[in-house]
């Protein structure tokens, strides 16, 4: 495994808390596929259509195209410095311009900076799990009369048990799940194919007042792609340092074309305004072929995906604040790292062979649960409200990226940096970074007029 190229710490300690490698490219794509493509385009979709009707294919496909541009950036930072706590160290290797980048000799300022951008980078997560399990909770109350709070508290400890089981644990629960919500999307397009109909239902060129819809809708196709980024958190679990950006590109990939066909299904079988006031539009679309008992199915796999939602998100974290407490920005009770065979003290390990098997942070896991439940306190704002908030955050942190391209890119490199990008053998990644240019204008044209948003009635 080659040193981070930015390493502050005691070459000891990092090797002490060193995560085996043992997730494939599939496994990474699984990940990332489980992170985007959750219950959200089910309980989003409604709003979408509310604004762009039948723009609303291309509002993805526009949404998509963002946070590609913004996920080449990620991709090109990640193939140089491959780390979990990606954004802080990229922040704190490119704004360093000592010739010998000498951690020591980087400015506070850029020291502050990064300490603060990953702090929100974690928050955005644990944001974004509250506000999942809260809406899980209100669909697990349409079948069983139980008190809120601690139908919250049970939710979030399945997911928890499971990341502390292992790794291996996870990517099974993931793949499972993810198997099935694309057999659901599958049915879906299948059904459409023969009994939807899209004559006089989908538009294919936006005129003027079409425009501001559009915009309002593409806005929120962002909180459905969120999570490409939180792949950057398992880059010392992966095998191949370059699979971490061949997965963000994959799975962006995927989920734009699964989204636009999704949404084109749904209007084709039921309708722009019948899609409106629906509260899941999968379970109308599939009534048009299957008998009422199909609600109650889509129900329960519902709760799955988000209940896979909440395991993936949990994974990402913990290894985000398991490497923040190694870099000595989070207390050091959370750098451990267990199985929870010795965290049961069922087990012990004498040899360092043995060591390379303990890669589980499991306080760390613990920790994420207690604080997402925290969260899930905070009662202000609808679904459509956290998802607008979530996004302004992203916008920022999407900025941030893709400036650093362009920092990096017309700096003056070390000759290590150099050997690094030689390595790169993606022809979009080793050119120059036109893709940051435009993901950043994008982005920064969204944030400043974010506050300019026109909601159609």
């Amino acid at each position: 495994m080659n040193k981070n190229p930015y390493n502050p710490l005691n070459p000891d300690l990092e090797q002490e808390f060193k995560y085996t490698r043992t997730l494939s490219y599939l496994d990474i794509f699984s990940a990332g596929y489980g992170f985007i493509v959750g219950a959200g385009i089910f309980t989003l979709l409604p709003f979408i259509l509310k604004y762009s009707r039948g723009f609303s294919w291309l509002t993805f496909i526009i949404g998509g195209i963002i946070c590609i541009l913004t996920g080449l950036s990620y991709a090109k930072l990640n193939s140089l410095f491959p780390t979990n706590d990606g954004e802080y160290a990229w922040i704190l290797n490119i704004l360093n311009f000592d010739e010998k980048r000498n951690p020591e000799k980087v400015h506070s300022v850029y020291k502050n900076f990064a300490n603060v951008i990953i702090w929100i980078i974690f928050i955005i997560g644990i944001l974004t799990a509250a506000t999942i399990v809260v809406c899980q909770a209100n669909f697990v109350q349409d079948y069983i009369d139980f008190d809120k709070r601690s139908m919250i508290l049970i939710l979030i400890t399945i997911p928890t048990l499971i990341n502390v089981f292992g790794t291996q644990y996870t990517t099974i629960f993931n793949k499972a799940t993810m198997g099935i919500i694309t057999t659901l999307f599958l049915v879906v397009f299948g059904v459409a194919s023969k009994k939807g109909s899209i004559s006089g239902k989908l538009s294919l060129i936006p005129k003027k007042e079409n425009l501001n819809g559009i915009f309002v809708s593409s806005f929120i196709t962002m909180f459905l792609y969120n999570g490409f980024q939180s792949i950057v958190q398992l880059s010392e679990e992966a095998k191949k340092e370059s699979d971490i950006p061949k997965g963000i590109m994959g799975t962006l990939s995927f989920a734009i074309v699964l989204y636009t066909l999704f949404t084109i299904s749904v209007i084709s079988l039921i309708g722009i305004n019948n899609g409106i006031k629906s509260k899941m539009p999968m379970i109308d679309a599939l009534g048009k072929a299957f008998t009422p008992n199909i609600t109650n199915i889509i129900y329960i796999i519902n709760i799955i995906a988000l209940t896979n939602t909440l395991i993936i998100i949990t994974l990402s974290r913990s290894r985000l604040l398991q490497k923040l407490s190694v870099r000595g920005l989070a207390p050091s009770v959370f750098k451990k790292l267990d199985s929870y065979k010795t965290f049961l003290g069922k087990e012990h390990f004498d040899s360092d062979s043995n060591k390379k098997n303990i890669t589980t942070p499991i306080n760390s896991i613990i920790a994420v649960s207690i604080i997402t439940y925290l969260f899930t306190f905070i009662k202000k704002g609808s679904i459509e409200y956290l998802a607008q908030l979530t996004n302004v955050f992203l916008f920022i942190i999407f900025v941030i990226v893709n400036a650093l391209v362009l920092i990096y890119h017309h700096k003056i490199k070390t000759q290590e940096e150099l050997n690094r990008e030689s390595k790169i053998n993606n022809k979009f990644l080793s050119g120059y970074p036109w893709y940051s240019v435009l993901g950043l204008i994008i982005t920064l044209i969204y944030i400043l007029n974010v506050r300019k948003l026109k909601y159609p009635s």
